[in-house]
């Protein structure tokens, strides 16, 4: 058997070219395998060592930074030997900038001249990084040793530092780690604060007073100290000297310093000048070691101690007049105010709880800015601006102790300080609750968002020296030649088997596909009686016995061709008509739509041009815009009612009805119709104690639009009935009217959409979806709807309702429905001043509310954007806002989720009005904080209700 199939297989042309394909393509398959497991091995083993390497590289230039600014060789020395005894480092060392080698793994001693000269392929900026030395044995890391440094402006030293290199070796230019006691320059441009380098090294100075540029985000370094303060002049510089420890008066234009208080006077916190800048006031220790507030002439001389109360009087600023001196005591953390007049200190705010200190005078005396303890977290301050001297009591004037001007909580510490032109005011905020770096904030005294100075300057990236590390190649290229030779032998291997089967599987093949051909050839031909016949358990059987089978289902199609043709000719008839009734329900829905659209645009620039002179002809006009405005208003809702039904997603909840008491309920919500047509109603046929299962609102829905229709087609002074049939299992209600009637073939009509029979008076008046709706309403209820009329003699429409089976549980009452009266009262508690926000895009509805709310005596505030409407909700605290939810900036839900989330605002009521009508989407709006949710349009009196609920 196998050599037949190896003697077939060679004899057929159709299996030698296979055999070839299949040989070919094998041996082109393995090739490509192989070379790409050579290729890929290599790279990914190379990548593996260079992402070793670069990372003890990239180790090794971050530990040694510091050590390589202060050129500390034997740390430098413990750090390279450290990466020297990794596998495969061959050689490992550091250079600074000009090449000169610090240190080398292979040095005995810390001291060496031997510099490091650069291959001309090496990329000074690092990004070439790794390449081969001598021979392909030995591969080379080169990596810069950078930190991160701010744009600094240069020659902006105001006095050289005794070690004039850290300078230049980048101490002073590294990245500040902590930024305390801000205060501004005598221009406000610029804000100076007390900083810290990166780079802590003991024996060198590490605290700076630098300024930073508010319009440029620069930096500019001062002097080597801490606690820096301006003179109002810009001529004099006060602050403290670390070693030896002093209090100093800089002369920035002589360049002379005056020392004015020494180490044993205390840690002397921060100075500020007198306005006529010839003192500074400052905090120095007593006799007794007590913190107090000395009065020091800028020149030296004697001091003046001015405070004597218990605590540590520190941070003091001088009120513009040079009457007042507002300072903090640290111990109880409480802002205190000094007469120069009186020689008398009080408190600032004597009855204030909180916690508060570091004040500062606004540019005109008449303010103060502080920081104030809130009792939110452990840690939460913010900024408060207050009138000075604070008028008015607490328990009379919550704004006593001022208006919180910030709002994001965190250690605020240390100093704040006004700017020279009043805009700004600035302090330092902890970075995170358990981190001791400051930054320095600044926010606008009006209020707004507050701004890091610091975390904004520009900053910019320094090479200072680099790490070099020499890498053995010699075990990576032994394994990767050892990979090659593995792959070469197994990619011949499955190509020598892979040629062998196809010889052994082409025989069992080809003899069944030669038959194969062999009668489709026949069929071919018109010989449809031919059958293979080939039996096989494998996919040439099912081939086989497929083709049997096509054979046959081709007869059978051939017979029925023309019976298809006709069912399609009937099918494509059925899409024509599908097609036309979508037309027409689309016309229909745009007549219904325009009809009441034209008579509104004529009436309006009717109006609007002054065309209508006749007060009464105008009352006419508006009360008939207003009708057509509730008339697209129903169908709008009953379009959507509608397709709710349609598409299954109108939720249902029977429950046990009793049919009198709706009737009644119905009755009363058209009561303005029949009493204005003089119709009398009897529902004397409808028993009491007769309950039926339904869904309350859907039959009043229904209920309600049959005796809508019964009226409109009913004349002045004809009758309504009502009647209730009950059954075993259903009981029949039916409505008859003494109206014109409908004709026979008409009626079926009645429950299409927008169906308006033209021979009756006031079609128009109707959306011609109600008797829809209420068919499909009924039918999802399980019962039957159906209408019986004649020309002239009335109609009568009845449908019908599965009995209740009550219980006590399930029995349910309704109560009657009065109806809406023609206008609403707001409650005599409430304040004809209330102030309400409107809040829409749209400037005709904001001109619509602004003018009702004004009419039912309320006071309107408008505004446009969310943004707009946050503010003026800080502003004036609203009783009431009225939101759109689409609008350009950010989102009503946004909106009311941010008054909700601020506790000052978290109790102001909102109204949700929007044309956004879906139930998600209302019940997206209450979630969001909403306390009413009213669809556009909108009904005038019920939108006055509902403000008269939620604030009365």
């Amino acid at each position: 058997m196998f050599i037949s199939n190896l003697i077939s297989s060679v004899k057929s042309r159709l299996a030698v070219k296979s055999i070839l394909v299949v040989a070919i393509f094998i041996s082109i398959v393995s090739l490509l395998f192989t070379v790409f497991f050579m290729t890929y091995q290599k790279r990914l083993l190379t990548g593996e060592l260079y992402k070793r390497a670069h990372s003890l590289a990239r180790n090794l230039a971050y530990s040694s930074r510091g050590f390589i600014i202060t050129k500390d060789k034997p740390v430098i020395q413990s750090l390279v030997s450290g990466v020297q005894e990794e596998p495969d480092i061959e050689n490992v060392f550091l250079t600074d900038l000009d090449g000169t080698v610090l240190t080398s793994a292979d040095t005995t001693h810390t001291d060496t001249d031997e510099t490091f000269t650069f291959p001309a392929r090496h990329d000074s900026t690092g990004r070439i990084n790794w390449y081969p030395i001598d021979d392909d044995n030995t591969m080379r890391m080169i990596l810069p040793v950078e930190i991160i440094a701010p744009v600094i402006e240069s020659d902006t030293l105001l006095y050289s530092p005794k070690e004039t290199n850290l300078i230049s070796d980048g101490i002073l230019s590294s990245t500040l780690r902590n930024c305390i006691q801000p205060g501004f320059t005598f221009t406000g441009e610029e804000v100076t604060f007390s900083a810290f380098s990166d780079f802590n090294i003991p024996g060198f100075f590490s605290r700076y007073i630098v300024s930073a540029s508010i319009e440029n985000s620069t930096l500019r370094f001062l002097v080597e100290g801490s606690n820096g303060f301006w003179s109002h002049n810009g001529r004099y510089l006060a602050y403290n000297e670390r070693i030896p420890k002093q209090l100093v008066v800089l002369d920035t234009v002589t360049r002379k310093k005056e020392i004015i208080a020494g180490k044993s006077t205390g840690r002397f916190g921060v100075p500020c000048f007198t306005p006529d800048d010839r003192y500074v006031i400052v905090t120095l220790l007593t006799e007794n070691a007590s913190e107090r507030l000395f009065r020091i002439p800028r020149d030296g001389g004697k001091r003046e101690q001015l405070t004597f109360h218990d605590g540590q009087h520190w941070y003091p600023d001088c009120s513009p007049d040079g009457k007042w001196i507002l300072y903090s005591e640290l111990i109880n953390q409480t802002l205190y105010v000094y007469n120069n007049e009186t020689k008398k200190t009080s408190r600032v705010f004597p009855d204030l709880k909180d916690q508060h200190w570091s004040g500062s005078f606004s540019p005109d005396g008449n303010k103060i800015c502080y920081l104030r303890k809130l009792n939110i977290s452990p840690l939460s301050w913010d900024v408060f601006v207050a009138d000075f001297p604070a008028d008015g009591k607490p328990e009379t004037s919550a704004a006593a102790y001022g208006t919180q001007l910030t709002f994001t909580g965190g250690w605020k510490w240390y100093t704040t300080d006004w700017s020279p032109d009043g805009k700004w005011i600035t302090y330092a905020q902890r970075h995170g609750y358990l981190s001791g770096v400051h930054q320095i904030w600044i926010v606008q005294s009006q209020g707004g968002d507050p701004i890091n100075l610091t975390t904004s300057l520009r900053t910019q990236r320094k090479i200072i020296g680099y790490t070099v590390l020499d890498i053995s190649m010699e075990n990576l290229n032994h394994a990767i030649s050892v990979g090659n030779r593995i792959a070469i032998i197994i990619a011949f291997s499955f190509t020598g088997i892979a040629i062998l089967c196809a010889f052994l599987l082409m025989g069992n093949i080809v003899r069944p596909v030669q038959r194969i051909a062999h009668v489709t050839g026949k069929i071919a031909r018109g010989d449809f009686d031919q059958t293979l016949a080939i039996k096989r358990v494998d996919e040439i059987g099912v081939l086989a016995d497929s083709f049997d089978s096509m054979m046959k289902q081709l007869k059978i199609l051939i017979d029925d061709k023309d019976v298809r043709n006709r069912e399609l000719e009937k099918a494509y008839k059925e899409l024509e008509t599908l097609d036309k009734a979508k037309d027409d329900f689309l016309s229909l829905v745009s007549h219904e739509l325009r009809t009441p659209l034209s008579s509104l645009l004529v009436f309006s620039e009717m109006l609007l041009n002054g065309v209508v002179e006749s007060g009464e002809t105008r009352t006419e006009i508006h009360t008939t815009m207003v009708d057509e405005c509730k008339r697209l208003t129903r169908l709008i809702n009953d379009v959507l009612d509608l397709s709710k039904i349609e598409a299954g997603r109108m939720q249902f909840q029977p429950e046990a009805l009793n049919i009198r008491q709706l009737v009644l309920d119905t009755i009363s919500r058209l009561n303005p119709i029949i009493t204005g047509k003089s119709i009398h109603i009897d529902y004397n046929n409808v028993p009491d104690d007769s309950f039926l299962r339904g869904d309350k609102d859907k039959i009043i829905q229904v209920l309600e639009n049959i005796m809508s229709n019964a009226l409109r087609y009913t004349p002045e002074g004809g009758s309504i009935s009502v009647s209730l049939t009950t059954g075993k299992s259903e009981g029949i209600i039916a409505v008859r009217d003494t109206g014109k009637g409908i004709k026979k073939e008409d009626i079926l009509k009645v429950f299409d959409r927008f169906s308006q029979l033209e021979d009756i008076e006031h079609h128009a008046e109707g959306t011609g979806l109600g008797m829809t709706i209420s068919k499909s309403i009924i039918e999802r209820l399980g019962g039957r709807i159906w209408i019986e009329s004649e020309k002239g003699r009335g109609t009568t429409v009845f449908f019908t309702l599965p009995v209740a089976e009550l219980s006590e549980q399930e029995v349910v009452t309704h109560q009657d429905i009065e109806s809406t009266p023609e206008y609403v009262k707001i409650p005599s508690n409430i304040s004809h001043t209330e102030k309400i926000l409107i809040v829409d895009d749209e400037k005709a509805l904001r001109l619509a509310l602004t003018e009702c709310l004004k009419t039912a005596g309320f006071t309107p505030i408008v505004a446009s954007k969310g943004k707009e409407a946050l503010r003026l909700i800080e502003k004036h605290l609203p009783a009431l806002v009225i939101l759109d939810v689409m609008m350009p900036d950010m989102s009503g839900l946004e909106v009311c989720r941010s008054i909700r989330k601020n506790p000052k605002t978290s109790g102001i009521k909102v109204i949700i009005l929007s044309a956004r009508g879906q139930e998600r989407e209302k019940e997206e709006g209450l979630k969001a904080g909403a306390d009413r949710y009213i669809t556009k349009p909108f009904d005038y009196q019920q939108l006055l209700e509902t403000i008269g609920e939620l604030i009365s």
